[in-house]
């Protein structure tokens, strides 16, 4: 019997409720639980006294309150406490229409404003049952008032008022008492969600004070690294540069008649050596994008900047015999240096990795909101999907220095420069047709920003 009366109390329980919300839903079936006891008794003693009107009333009221427990059952919460107030409402004004004003009704009205006060959270609802309750009531006491008859007044048997009055107590006590223990428990569970949420808190704000350390740590150690590798890159390139000259000395110095291995060797080493510096030049522009000291930012427009590249791989171009389409491009506030490169390192890259037998470059652009999207499409070779992330990594290269010559670093100086200017830079490729690199551009450089707030600083200094 226990086990059946709790699976009754956490009808309507789902994934998701607040504790507060669960604790009503209980409070609610427990309500219908002991109202549906008190009407089953009442029953009973209607039985008893033979009494036909009483028991169909009786039995009709348990019915009306089982279906409450039935919306329970399929999670409507919203819709059982509607319904159990309004049966409320209606049960108690008909018995007093019925019986009197001596059936006791007013016990039930009093408990059905406990109960809107528990079960309402929103002033407007509260108000509305009032005002029902209240206006029905006012209704039934005007027709008394005129003379009007109660409809059953000779079946009211002795002992319903003191049954009604003795019922209608208890249930206010026991829910009075009911709603106190809920409030206390609810009260008790938020003052521990609160100390847990502060605990949470402390504990986050010393894991992110620990964080801002490391990535102070981290940025630092970048930097270092970054300067490293650009004094390390430019004080080889020297070295370097006096090993290939040697070389080129050497194969003058040979004989004519020197043996033909000789010269090739010098060959393979000269060209490794232009290979390496080449290499060590590329590392230099990337670590340069951060480290290449005060960048100047102006507004720029992309078509004229374009004119510029262009000219600086007219050789390459010529070559190639290779037909550029640039459409309209907007003006952006950007570094010339570093957008040159960015654009140099594309357009070569579509040229040189392209079989066709004339080699297209199609540059546009269109808004995107508060982005700039800068599409440079070639019709290569192509990429394979599953090398789009891999072929903006540092010296990898998806093909052999005999196939296609190159550091395997230009892609990863395109990547930096764009997200070093708040951007983005994805492809989108088909194997064989050609590649499409998308550069998203903030409209407003966070770069620029940071340079103008530091030049400020700087005036307000001085």
């Amino acid at each position: 019997m226990l086990h059946l009366l709790n699976k009754i109390a956490v009808l309507g329980f789902q994934d998701g409720l607040s504790y507060s919300e669960e604790r009503r839903i209980a409070l609610l079936n427990q309500v219908t639980l002991m109202a549906m006891f008190g009407v089953f008794f009442k029953l009973l003693n209607e039985v008893y006294l033979s009494d036909f009107v009483g028991s169909a009333i009786c039995l009709s009221s348990l019915c009306l309150l089982g279906i409450t427990l039935f919306f329970q059952h399929l999670g409507k919460y919203k819709i059982a406490r509607r319904y159990f107030t309004l049966q409320g409402v209606g049960i108690a004004l008909t018995l007093i229409l019925l019986f009197g004003r001596d059936f006791g009704g007013e016990f039930i009205i009093f408990a059905l404003f406990l109960m809107v006060n528990i079960f309402f959270e929103k002033l407007k609802e509260r108000v509305i049952f009032f005002l029902l309750v209240l206006g029905g009531y006012a209704v039934i006491q005007l027709y008394f008032s005129y003379g009007g008859e109660p409809l059953l007044k000779n079946n009211l048997s002795e002992s319903t008022f003191y049954y009604v009055f003795t019922f209608s107590s208890i249930a206010i006590l026991i829910m009075s008492v009911m709603f106190i223990n809920e409030n206390q428990a609810i009260k008790e569970k938020s003052v521990k969600l609160l100390e847990s949420l502060k605990e949470k808190h402390e504990e986050l704000s010393k894991n992110q004070a620990e964080m801002v350390v490391q990535n102070n740590k981290l940025e630092t150690a970048n930097i270092e690294l970054e300067k490293f590798a650009y004094v390390a890159s430019h004080d080889l390139k020297t070295p370097l540069r006096n090993v290939n000259s040697f070389l080129n000395l050497l194969d003058r110095r040979l004989p004519k008649d020197a043996k033909p291995e000789l010269r090739e060797y010098i060959e393979i080493a000269s060209s490794n050596a232009q290979h390496m510096y080449n290499l060590i030049q590329d590392i230099l522009e990337y670590s340069r994008i951060n480290n290449g000291g005060r960048v100047e930012f102006k507004e720029t427009n992309l078509y004229d900047l374009m004119k510029r590249v262009i000219f600086n791989l007219q050789d390459m171009m010529n070559s190639r015999g290779v037909k550029i389409q640039i459409q309209k491009l907007p003006n952006i506030v950007c570094n010339d240096s570093q957008m040159i490169l960015l654009f140099q390192n594309l357009i070569s890259n579509g040229i040189k990795y392209n079989e066709s037998v004339e080699p297209t470059i199609r540059i546009s652009s269109e808004v995107d909101g508060d982005d700039h999207l800068i599409y440079v499409t070639d019709n290569g070779i192509g990429i394979e999907q599953k090398y789009y992330d891999r072929v903006f990594e540092m010296f990898s290269r998806l093909h052999t220095q005999g196939e296609y010559d190159g550091s395997g670093i230009g892609l990863a100086i395109c990547k930096k420069i764009v997200v070093h200017n708040g951007g983005e830079l994805t492809l989108d490729s088909q194997n064989g047709k050609g590649t499409t690199f998308t550069i998203r551009l903030p409209k407003e450089n966070p770069l620029a920003k940071e340079e103008n707030k530091e030049g400020i600083l700087q005036d307000k200094v001085a």
